[in-house]
């Protein structure tokens, strides 16, 4: 009985596996899969941030596959520095580390992979049922009492449910491997704005300890005019002289100070021990300057990985609202059920044979307000993810034309004060210590002239700092390299236009 049992069980789980493979297609489960085995990598994301390729998840056919989406932002490698900084280092070493231990892009990383898993979970089949019956007092049939029952059941979902399900897992796990580049994209930011504080601070803290001997030097020639007598120097240019060679110090005292704050947000993100020293390169050399702001608003759809997350959640909702759809079919259970029979029975004709049988059945979906509830659900949660969508591309639109206006102003600032003012600015300075030297003019106007002068020099570092923090967020808003427009910014027909396509 046992190898009967066992010949039928074999043939029903073999027909359990070609039904499976005849009613849903394998070929993304098997890709899904494959994806799942390796962890999903970023892209090495430097100044510029993000290189663009032509292909974006939206504008590919079919399943995509997580490794796909890292092409989206395909970059040359920055060179890796060790968790112990030594030696000046520059952005693209510290980005390239952020990139490697910071822990909200680990954590991201590791979500996006865990929701890859997901996939092949949703594609599968529910364990089959075995089931055992005994008959305490087994009932009596012409061929002998009834000792045992065995049954194995499996259930089967509706065609294309199973299919269904793993495309909607699947595009959850790209929203997440999208959310993944948004947060690498994120830090990358954080990572350039406190470097470029930090690159400000060392600049000023450099100009005022180079002003300072100026200043002593002045105390010294206005204490000399005062003790001849010079009528044109008094008690109160000595005593000015020295509270502004104070005022230096006390500033010097706030940029240090400043310097450890911008260190520490450095340190946070790129996930360095406390108390860390971080010494950066002194030299800045400027980014390119930025495409056009129109190209960098097509560059959008293309590029930015918040855009092809909307995406990615607008197509798995179309497949809850078909899978919800199907949830009015019905789903079939298939069974094979053996029974063993006693070979003394009350007949005389009572033979012993055991009793084999498929058994078929299927639930009943008669509820239909529930499942004209799901496709309505579906419905809705659809239109949000398409004007969740809209609103993500309004917002990084803004951000780009608010930021290249920014890059622009500092750019045209710069060139003023690096062609004119700062040459003549330190000229009238030196010209004027000479002048009151010997006399020529008094101690106000040579403060004045040195107000000048410490306000450009530091309004030129200020700038020019701003000037890449405003490029790096320019590259936060757009997703990728602003300096070269993508190879292809065509717009599939089946790609979501931005509102000014429309």
């Amino acid at each position: 009985m046992a190898l009967r049992f066992t010949a039928c069980a074999v043939v029903w789980l073999a027909a359990v596996a070609g039904l499976c493979f005849a009613i849903e297609p394998t070929a993304s489960t098997a890709q899904a899969t494959a994806t799942s085995e390796s962890m999903y990598r970023l892209p090495s994301v430097v100044t510029p941030a993000v290189a663009v390729t032509a292909a974006s998840p939206a504008t590919q056919s079919g399943p995509i596959n997580s490794a796909d989406t890292s092409g989206l932002h395909n970059q040359p490698a920055a060179p890796v520095i060790n968790s112990a900084i030594s030696g000046p280092v520059t952005v693209d070493q510290l980005v390239a580390l952020a990139r490697q231990d910071n822990p909200n892009i680990v954590a991201a990383r590791l979500k996006a992979s865990a929701m890859m898993q997901v996939v092949p979970q949703a594609r599968a089949l529910d364990d089959p049922m075995l089931m055992m019956t005994f008959f305490p007092m087994p009932p009596q049939t012409a061929s002998g009492p009834q000792q045992f029952m065995l049954s194995l059941q499996q259930k089967f979902p509706w065609f294309g449910k199973r299919n269904a399900r793993g495309e909607i897992a699947y595009h959850d796990a790209q929203v997440a491997f999208s959310d993944l580049a948004d947060v690498e994209l994120g830090v990358i930011e954080q990572v350039k704005l406190a470097f470029y504080d930090l690159y400000f601070l060392d600049q000023s803290d450099e100009i005022y300890r180079e002003l300072r001997p100026r200043i002593a030097d002045l105390i010294t020639i206005a204490r000399q005019r005062y003790e001849t007598n010079s009528a044109q120097v008094g008690l109160e240019s000595v005593l000015q002289a020295q509270i502004r060679l104070r005022e230096l110090d006390i500033t010097l005292v706030k940029i240090d100070q400043s310097k450890v704050k911008a260190t520490a947000r450095l340190a946070q993100a790129i996930h360095l021990p406390r108390g860390a020293n971080i010494d950066i390169e002194p030299r800045l050399d400027r980014s390119p300057q930025p495409k056009q702001v129109e190209i960098l608003v097509e560059m959008l759809d293309v590029c930015h990985p918040r855009l092809h997350a909307r995406r990615e959640a607008v197509t798995r909702d179309d497949w809850r609202i078909d899978l919800a759809r199907r949830d009015y079919l019905p789903d079939v259970t298939v069974g094979i059920n053996w029974g063993a029979i006693g070979e003394h029975g009350l007949s005389p004709v009572a033979d012993g044979e055991d009793d084999l049988s498929i058994s078929l059945g299927m639930n009943l979906p008669i509820y239909m307000d529930k499942r004209r509830a799901e496709v309505r659900e579906a419905r809705l949660k659809a239109g949000q993810s398409s004007q969740e969508y809209e609103a993500a591309w309004d917002s990084l639109r803004a951000d780009v034309e608010r930021y290249y206006a920014d890059v622009r102003e500092q750019d045209e600032v710069l060139k003023i004060l690096d062609q004119d003012i700062l040459k003549k600015s330190q000229q009238t300075f030196d010209l004027s210590t000479e002048a009151y030297r010997v006399g020529r003019i008094g101690f106000q106007q040579l403060i004045d002239n040195y107000d000048t002068l410490l306000r450009l020099r530091i309004e030129y570092f200020m700038r020019t700092a701003a000037r890449e923090q405003a490029i790096a967020r320019l590259e936060r808003s757009v997703g990728c390299a602003i300096a070269e427009p993508p190879a292809d910014l065509q717009q599939p027909d089946d790609q979501l236009p931005g509102p000014t396509q429309q």
